[in-house]
């Protein structure tokens, strides 16, 4: 590889078998590594030559993307970032390919901000694809632009993070990827997402069937919170783009009238939607561990 690039892994109470295999992979592909860890514990040193970065709490996704974004481009000289969650196992060609994307489009005098790849439930094996907007091909290649894509997975180079800076800080998780993709848009750069880039996903903590047909995520009623919080405050402040405003705002209204009544501990979890909705109108950006 022609070009530093620097795998950031941000990690919660991970697996330590499949980061293992994550970082093998990674560093096999001529990746540099460094582990951000939002775990009350320490990592401790599997290799010298691997960052390891101990928060010794949990800052959010955001934060320690942002902490491993700045030691990979201000300390390791890095030309790009590849940032990975803690279970997104990367396909034996990922880099190469989300690299040659890269490279393709400059050829075509395109700025691409963010090259983004395609995930798979580990699980089923099936493919992610969005429902609404699923983008644009770009012509003369198999690459499609995007609205959004997940930042797991994604190559990002220094010219973005010295336009644009990092994710923000203060969403802490849901959100966070998407939020950034758009201020990536908003400068004039490119989201791409190259189907032939692969990572291998754990996707979601459960699905609850309401109505006997309709499937939806069942997280832990706490995660409510964040997700509808960091939404609400996008659609009103935010650069979203006016489908995702319009949509999300049915979904979380939906939300407050139906989760409750359908789903487990639905008392619970209307208290931390109706907080999230609150905060979200307000600016209001607390941190709940429950």
């Amino acid at each position: 590889m022609k070009y530093k690039i620097t795998a950031i892994i941000v990690t919660y109470n991970p697996d330590l078998k499949i980061l293992k295999l994550i970082i093998d992979k990674l560093r096999i592909q001529g990746c540099s590594i460094c582990v951000v860890n939002n775990s009350a514990f320490d990592l401790h040193e599997m290799d010298p030559e691997i960052k390891i970065i101990n928060f010794r709490e949990n800052k959010g996704i955001a934060s320690a993307q942002n902490t491993g974004m700045s030691w990979a481009f201000d300390d390791n000289g890095s030309e790009f970032v590849l940032q990975m969650d803690q279970d997104s196992i990367p396909s034996d060609d990922l880099v190469a390919s989300l690299f040659s994307a890269w490279e393709s489009l400059k050829k075509q005098g395109l700025k691409a901000g963010l090259i983004g790849s395609q995930d798979i439930d580990r699980d089923t094996h099936i493919s992610s694809e969005a429902k609404f907007n699923k983008g644009k091909k770009i012509s003369g290649t198999s690459f499609v632009q995007v609205s959004e894509v997940l930042s797991s997975g994604s190559l990002i180079p220094r010219a973005t993070y010295q336009q644009v800076g990092g994710p923000d800080d203060k969403l802490f998780i849901d959100l966070v990827d998407f939020e950034y993709c758009w201020r990536i848009a908003d400068k004039g750069l490119l989201i791409v997402k190259n189907p032939d880039s692969l990572i291998y996903h754990k996707l979601g903590e459960g699905q609850f069937k309401i109505l006997g047909f309709l499937n939806v995520g069942l997280p832990k009623p706490f995660r409510h919170y964040y997700s509808v919080r960091n939404t609400v405050y996008l659609i009103i402040f935010g650069k979203a783009p006016f489908y995702w405003k319009v949509s999300n705002t049915l979904k979380v209204l939906f939300k407050l009238t139906i989760y409750p009544i359908v789903l487990p501990q639905g008392k619970e979890r209307f208290r931390f939607i109706w907080k999230g909705f609150s905060d979200g109108i307000y600016k209001r950006f607390q941190i709940i561990n429950a």
